[in-house]
């Protein structure tokens, strides 16, 4: 399947709406979370980035849980 970009935008205007709901998220109720969410122009790839690089491995799995259940609950409002 061939998909062109320059005749269906859906795909780059669904991922700057959560562009923009990541930055609302992070700039509100995400404020504290350890870990963030990134997707930077042009691209469509999520990176996560950490707040806190001393927390231990197994506490930031369980952070990284915790953000990502956080954030699908806030999205899903």
């Amino acid at each position: 399947m061939h998909f062109d970009t320059r005749t269906d935008p859906i795909v780059r205007v669904e991922a700057g709406r959560l562009r923009r709901a990541l930055e609302h998220y992070y700039a509100a109720d995400g404020a504290t979370d350890p870990v963030l969410i990134e997707i930077r122009r042009g691209h469509y790839v999520p990176e996560f980035h950490y707040r806190q690089i001393e927390i231990a491995t197994t506490t930031r799995r369980a952070s990284i849980a915790e953000a990502l259940l956080h954030l699908r609950r806030w999205l899903s409002k």
